[in-house]
């Protein structure tokens, strides 16, 4: 087994040349008869057969040469596509790779230089190398390899994408080639390095020739792997881990030897570090060659003598400087980089570059010889699409273009009814009869009103939405405005204020209201600009075909004669006998005898392109194209571009004809100038014609209708639009603030439940007692602090809002709890002033007893009362509903009035700026009520929800 790579063979298999042959030339040259061409055919099939054959021997050189030169020639006489399907498959061969076929015959000269070059590995491969005659003949087919894929690359592969198409195969790319030439660069300069070796030369010299052998092999590696498009795929993993483990194994093995250089100039510090960069390159080469399976044993034994020598002289190196020389060892990075040296260089192959060396006068007779190039016969194709665009662009298209300039002109400056008007009457213009007649067919001023009651009722929609938030949202505030008032100054009970917690609500209300309003401006002057054309409207319209609205469709023709009548009746009429003077009449001959004129320039005009049409249709180039190509270079590929001089040269025969053309065009450009000031003439004459001036108001009225018709529906359209969006956006809106306010709601509900809770938790907590003698209370302070059992209360959104004391809270400096209830103060004392204490049942004490020293069911009860108390001022306060001020009422004007509300459409003709919310941010009582000094019954006792007062 070889430590060297070899190229296999593209193989391919036999076509039908005879064929595809006869059908092409009986397609383009019908002059010719196949059979002419019978030995050329013959011949073709001799050579390909022999050039597939796939055998390795030196005589096939030549005739994959002989075959490479007819196919060059052939190429300039046929074109790559003749019907002939190739078909070659891939060079490494797998389950998942296919043949590549194309009926391209760039594709068989490709194929067929690539095999040449595999001859040449393979014959290389086939040497002795161990003899220096097989090293001088492996090193130059290796050579003569790296040049036949160089000349794939840069000149038969070009020809083959351009043919192609689209992409081509990834081991017929580039990358592939380039790939395999740099290999076969690195394996002749592999065999140098190793006839140089036989031969001890220097190892300085030996160093040079490794490196550039290493340089190779990187190459090679590097066309495969950076290469776009990526063609690491088409290789055999073994084939890239060769080229990764000679790169590796040569450089390793340059290093070694210029540190022998090293150790013989003294240089022992150098020479360590040198060969501990070649001990860690043949380590990577080793596992590399280890790791992947398919790697050449002769490979593996190679790298593993380098490595196990260069282990060697390391070790011995490194013991001498150790103990002898003491020299630094430098770092690998700061080691002079060797330069590499080539001791071979490929050379272009003269066969493959001059095609005329094998094949031409005195040697073998070329294929189709005789036969008229394709590209001769591009040429003339080329020509007659040049010929058809001459004819199109400078004649026909400049035809079109004057009597386009005369159609647009006499369109602008000439009236034809006006002329017609002298002789009979005057219809209407058809352009206003399909305008009415659309106008019929869409119901008119019927379709407007329908329109507009659609807009109507969805905007009524929309405002009731808007009306019912701010409905929500008023009245959300107005139950904060008590629940504040209520706990106003309790530290332990906070609830954020309708102001802040409605804040965007109220927000996107303010929003939808300045937009609906904004909306009734335009629906206003939509309404107003639509009574103005009512009546002409429904002239367009017609009466009489509304009246019959329910015609069929057959019919229809029926009701277009009734509307034409009625607009007809409706518009002043003008002809000859009434309005025609001696003063009209000379301008009218004047204006029809130029435009005759323009007609006859017309006419002659179309002549003359009929004339270069028919020239064009009996003109025949390819008897010059013939005679031109003979006389071309025998091997030079003939393309149309050769022919551009003859081409261009017959194409000045029909220049005389654009040159009429233009002159026509200036003539009537002068006439038009004269039709022009003719036809102010004619105008101002009929200018002093009263009917004709109201005949034309008229009918500008008329058209004016129709555009505020099309305008007027178009902005019901968008209103409708508008709406519909508004009342999505609306309805939903009204149900967020719902949804708001039934929590805030709830919220309230839960803070009030969870008082109730907490007082009968602690009035049940509290043990019996048996019964006490009453003690009168005394006029001094008393403090009660009750035990605290917090409940803890949450918003309607899960956040905790505030820890409800289930108990009294103890006093705070900046808030002194004094109880209103009279039984109360008599039973705990009074923190204010002294007072005149109500005459006892039972003797009183000098120093009354502290809120301590009562029993606990008197602390229970009292609490108990309180917090009922503040409830029942609550309810109170609801009931009452009172409200000094309703808190949003300024930032929503008064939305809740339904005056301020018009039903008609919004036309959103510009972005609404939504009005920034300002809150009142005020109170709406200053009570300083808390849970601490709520109201309560004259009996001390506290009230419920319905009124009465609880029993115990």
């Amino acid at each position: 087994m070889s430590n060297q790579l070899v190229i296999p063979f593209k193989t391919s298999r036999p076509v039908d040349i005879k064929s595809a042959v006869k059908d092409y030339i009986e397609s383009q040259h019908p002059e010719t008869h196949p059979d002419a061409f019978r030995s050329d055919v013959e011949q073709w099939e001799a050579l390909r057969k022999d050039a597939i054959s796939g055998g390795v021997h030196v005589s096939r050189i030549n005739g994959l040469l002989r075959y490479q030169a007819q196919l060059v020639f052939i190429l300039t006489k046929l074109p790559p596509d003749i019907g002939l399907e190739i078909s070659y498959d891939p060079v490494f061969r797998t389950r998942s790779t296919a043949a590549l076929s194309a009926p391209n015959l760039h594709l068989e000269l490709v194929c067929v230089v690539f095999n040449l070059a595999s001859l040449y590995c393979q014959l290389a491969r086939s040497q002795d190398r161990s003899q220096a005659e097989g090293v001088k003949f492996a090193t130059n087919y290796y050579l003569q390899a790296s040049s036949a894929l160089s000349h794939i690359v840069d000149t038969a592969l070009p020809s083959l994408q351009a043919s192609y198409g689209q992409p081509l195969p990834i081991d017929m790319t580039a990358p592939f080639f380039n790939s395999l030439k740099w290999l076969m660069l690195a394996q002749a300069q592999e065999c140098a390095l190793g006839k140089a070796i036989s031969s001890n030369a220097r190892t300085g010299l030996l160093s040079k020739i490794a490196m550039r052998t290493a340089e190779h092999y990187n190459s090679a590696y590097d066309a495969i792997e950076n290469s776009v498009p990526q063609v690491a795929n088409a290789f055999p993993p073994e084939w890239r881990a060769h080229l990764q483990i000679k790169a590796l194994q040569f450089e390793a093995f340059a290093q070694q030897q210029l540190s022998m250089d090293n150790n013989a100039g003294g240089q022992y510090g150098e020479e360590v570090g040198r060969l501990q960069l070649a001990a860690g390159l043949a380590k990577r080469a080793s596992e590399k060659a280890n790791s992947v399976s398919g790697v050449a044993k002769p490979v593996k034994d190679e790298v593993t003598k380098l490595r196990n020598d260069i282990t060697k002289d390391l070790a011995t190196a490194t013991k001498d400087n150790d103990l002898i020389y003491h020299k630094d060892v430098p770092a690998p990075e700061a080691l002079p980089k060797i330069a590499g040296i080539d001791l071979v260089k490929a050379a272009p192959i003269p066969e493959l570059t001059q095609p005329s060396f094998l094949v031409g006068p005195s040697r073998e007779a070329p294929i189709f010889g005789d036969l008229l190039a394709h590209g001769a016969r591009a040429a003339v194709e080329l020509y007659k699409d040049r010929l058809s665009n001459y004819i199109k662009d400078n004649i026909v298209d400049v035809q079109k273009s004057l009597d386009a300039d005369i159609t647009m002109s006499v369109c602008l400056f000439v009236r034809g009814f006006a002329l017609d008007a002298l002789d009979k009457k005057i219809g209407l213009p058809p352009s206003l009869l399909a305008k009415a007649g659309e106008v019929r067919q869409n119901e008119g001023n019927k379709k407007i009103e329908s329109m507009m009651q659609d807009v109507a009722t969805i905007a009524t929609h929309c405002r009731e939405a808007i009306h019912a938030a701010a409905k929500i949202l008023e009245a959300e505030a107005q139950q904060d405005a008590v629940f504040q008032r209520t706990f106003e100054g309790n530290p332990h009970i906070s609830r954020e204020p309708s102001n802040r917690a409605n804040h965007a609500l109220l927000q996107d209300t303010l929003k939808f209201q300045q937009a609906f309003m904004t909306a009734t401006d335009s629906d206003v002057q939509i309404r107003d600009a639509w009574l103005r054309w009512r009546e002409t409207i429904s002239l367009l319209g017609g009466s009489q075909v509304s009246a019959h609205g329910a015609i069929a469709d057959h019919r229809y023709t029926l009701a277009d004669e009734w509307l034409q009548t009625e607009i007809e009746a409706a518009i002043p009429s003008t002809s000859s006998t009434g309005s025609a003077s001696s003063t009209i009449l000379p301008h009218a001959r004047e204006l029809r005898r130029l435009l005759e004129e323009l007609d006859d320039l017309k006419s002659s005009r179309a002549e003359i392109v009929n004339a270069a049409r028919h020239m064009a249709a009996i003109d025949d180039i390819r008897r010059r194209i013939e005679l031109e190509a003979s006389a071309m270079e025998r091997w030079v590929e003939v393309k149309p571009a050769m022919f551009e001089d003859t081409i261009s040269s017959e194409l000045e025969k029909y220049e005389k004809y654009n040159a009429q053309l233009e002159g026509g065009g200036e003539k009537q450009a002068a006439l038009l100038q004269k039709i022009e000031a003719a036809n102010s003439r004619f105008i101002d004459s009929r200018k002093r014609d009263p009917l004709v001036e109201q005949r034309e108001q008229a009918l500008s009225t008329l058209y004016d209708a129709y555009n505020e018709y099309k305008k007027t529906i178009g902005d019901l359209s968008q209103g409708l639009e508008f709406y519909n969006k508004l009342s999505v956006v609306t309805t939903q809106l009204a149900e967020n603030c719902r949804v708001w306010a039934a929590e805030r709601e709830a919220e309230v509900k839960r803070i009030h439940d969870a008082l109730r809770q907490a007082a009968a938790a602690l009035v049940d907590a509290t043990p019996s007692q048996p019964d006490q003698p009453s003690v009168a209370p005394t006029r001094g302070p008393a403090q009660v602090q009750p035990e605290r059992a917090d409940v803890v209360m949450t918003s309607p959104r899960g956040q905790v809002s505030q820890s409800i004391p289930a108990t009294l809270p103890p006093a705070t400096p900046s808030k002194t709890w004094e109880p209103k209830s009279k039984f109360v103060q008599n039973a705990l004392g009074s923190r204010a002033a002294p007072a005149a204490p109500a005459t006892p049942s039972a003797p009183v004490p000098t120093a009354g007893p502290s809120s301590d020293n009562l029993p606990s069911p008197w602390k229970a009860t009292v609490y108990a009362r309180e917090l009922n108390a503040a409830d029942a001022d609550w309810e109170e306060e609801e009931v009452r509903n009172v409200s000094p001020k309703k808190p949003y009422a300024h930032e929503l004007g008064n939305l809740n009035d339904s005056d301020d509300w018009d039903d008609g459409p919004v036309l959103p003709s510009a972005p609404v700026a939504s009005t920034p919310l300002k809150g009142s941010g005020k109170k709406t009582g200053n009570n300083n009520r808390s849970l601490n000094n709520s109201d309560r019954t004259p009996s001390g006792k506290t009230k419920t929800r319905s009124g009465r007062v609880p029993t115990t």
